[in-house]
C-alpha cells in the first residue's frame, strides 16, 4: 500500500510512533544522500516523538539536519530554498483532528515532491535497515520566523493601516506568524486560538470548522481568517459571509490582473471549484483551467500553463513569489489587498454541498461498479443542469460526494449515493 496520500503520509500519530516509520522514512531520505534536510513540525503532542525519529533516521546517514521547530508548512518551504536544503520536511496532520499527524515532503525549490519520488522514497522506506554509516548534525535555527515576515514584507507593498482584522489559529502551526506578519502591514489584530495546544488543535477552531470564527466576528472586524493545523491554507469570513478558497481566487485574480500581474489571464482551480467561478472569471475574459484535488496538481498545471495564480476552494492559495506552495498567510494578505482596492460585485457561488462517509476500504468502495454507474446516471438526470463529483478522501478514511446545482435535486441524489455507499461499505469483508 502507497505512503503517500494525496498531502504525504497520515495517520495517528502515536501509530507513525510506535510503527517506527518516522524512523524508516529518515533513513530512507538520508540514503539519497542530501547534504542537508530541513525539518519542521506543527503543535501536535506526538510531533517532538515523530522529529525525534526522522532525526536520528536521517543523521545516521550523515545528514546535517535543521530544525525549525513549530512553523507553518509555507515557511518551512521558503527556508528550505533560501538555506539551498535538498528536502524540506513538514511533521503535520494539517486540518485533520488532533490524534492524527503525519509527514509532507517538499523538494529543494519549496514544492511538494513529485509522485517518482514518493515512489522511490516508499521503496527505500520497505527496506530501511538502519545501520549507522556516518553521524551527521542537528542544528535548531531561531532566525527563520523573522526571514519570513521579511520576506512577506518585501513581496507586498500593502497597508493595512487602521483595519480591524480578527484571526482563528486553532492553536496550530500559524499561531504567531500569522499576527504578526498581520501587525507589520499595520492591522488592529486580535487573534483567536492562537497558543501552540497540540491537544486542541483543529478542535471546533480552524479552516474546517469556519462557524467558530463567524461566531467570534464584531461589528468593527473588516475581516476574519481561519488558518489549518500547519498554515498552508486559509478561509475567510466577511460581513457574515464564508469566503472558500473560490472567494480568494476570484478577488486576487482581478487585483493581479489591474496591476498586469495575472500571466496569460490565466487561473487554476480544481475539479471541486465552484462552476459560478468559472463562469465570472470568464466574465472578465480570465481562462480558468481545472486540475485534480491537491494542491500539488494545482501547481503542475500552474506550471505548465503559465498561470500566476492557483487553488483549491478548501483554501491552498499558490501565488507567484519565491516558491511556489500553498501559503496561508500570504493567501489572507493578497485577499485584504484585493478587497481594498476592489470594484467587483460580490462572488456569487453555485449552490454546491458536500457529504463524507466513513468507510472501512476507500479503494474498494471507489471502485465498486454500481457505484460508478449510479453516480454516471444521476449525472445526467439533473433537470437544471449540475455536477457530482465522488472520490476518496487523500488523508483520511472517507469517500467525500460533492453536488452543484439545484439544491432539492443535489439533496436527493447525495442521499441516494451515501445510502449506496453505506452499503457497500457493510458488505465489505
Amino acid at each position: 500500500m502507497p505512503l503517500f496520500g494525496t498531502d504525504g503520509i497520515r495517520a495517528v500519530g502515536y501509530d507513525l510512533i510506535l510503527s517506527k516509520l518516522p524512523l524508516k522514512l529518515g533513513w530512507a531520505i538520508g540514503s539519497l544522500s542530501p547534504k542537508t534536510v530541513t525539518v519542521a513540525r506543527d503543535t501536535r503532542l506526538s510531533s517532538p516523538e515523530i522529529e525525534e525519529q526522522l532525526t536520528r533516521g536521517l543523521i545516521s546517514h550523515g545528514v546535517d539536519v535543521i530544525c525549525l521547530g513549530v512553523v507553518p508548512t509555507p515557511l518551512l518551504a521558503y527556508y528550505t530554498k533560501l538555506v539551498g536544503a535538498r528536502f524540506g520536511i513538514m511533521i503535520t496532520a494539517s486540518h485533520n483532528p488532533p490524534e492524527y499527524n503525519g509527514i509532507k515532503m517538499l523538494n529543494s525549490a519549496g514544492e511538494k515532491i513529485s509522485h517518482a519520488m514518493e515512489t522511490k522514497i516508499e521503496r527505500l522506506t520497505a527496506r530501511a535497515t538502519y545501520g549507522k554509516i556516518r553521524v551527521g548534525t542537528v542544528c535548531r535555527v531561531t532566525d527563520a520566523e523573522e526571514r519570513y515576515l521579511n520576506y512577506l514584507s518585501t513581496a507586498h507593498d500593502a497597508d493595512f493601516k487602521g483595519i480591524s482584522v480578527r484571526l482563528d489559529c486553532c492553536f496550530g502551526a500559524a499561531f504567531k506568524v500569522a499576527e504578526e506578519a498581520f501587525r507589520r502591514f499595520g492591522a488592529m489584530v486580535t487573534a483567536d486560538c492562537s497558543s501552540p495546544n497540540g491537544s486542541l488543535v483543529n478542535v471546533f477552531s480552524g479552516s474546517t470548522n469556519i462557524d467558530f470564527l463567524a461566531g467570534r466576528m464584531r461589528r468593527s472586524d473588516f475581516i476574519g481568517f481561519s488558518f489549518d493545523g500547519d498554515g498552508d491554507r486559509v478561509l475567510a469570513v466577511k460581513d457574515g459571509a464564508v469566503f472558500s478558497g473560490d472567494h480568494f481566487l476570484y478577488y486576487i485574480s482581478d487585483f493581479l490582473k489591474k496591476q498586469e500581474k495575472l500571466r496569460n489571464n490565466t487561473v487554476v482551480g480544481t475539479v471541486l471549484s465552484n462552476s459560478g467561478l468559472e463562469r465570472s472569471l470568464s466574465a472578465g475574459g480570465i481562462t480558468f483551467l481545472r486540475s485534480d484535488v491537491g494542491d500539488k496538481y494545482v501547481l503542475e498545471l500552474m506550471k505548465h500553463s503559465g498561470a500566476a495564480l492557483g487553488g483549491e476552494k478548501s483554501g491552498h492559495i499558490l501565488t507567484d513569489g519565491f516558491v511556489l506552495t500553498g501559503d496561508g498567510i500570504r493567501g489572507a494578505i493578497l485577499l485584504l489587498d484585493a478587497l481594498k482596492h476592489s470594484t467587483l460585485p460580490p462572488y456569487i457561488p453555485i449552490p454546491q454541498k458536500e457529504i463524507n462517509i466513513k468507510v472501512k476500504d476507500k479503494s474498494a468502495v471507489i471502485n465498486d461498479n454500481r457505484l460508478t454507474e449510479t453516480t454516471a446516471f444521476l449525472s445526467k438526470s439533473f433537470v437544471s443542469g449540475g455536477k457530482l463529483l465522488v472520490r476518496e478522501s487523500g488523508t483520511e478514511p472517507l469517500i467525500r460526494i460533492m453536488g452543484e446545482g439545484n439544491e432539492q435535486e443535489v439533496d436527493c441524489f447525495l442521499s441516494i449515493l451515501k445510502n449506496l455507499i453505506k452499503e457497500i461499505n457493510d458488505n465489505l469483508k
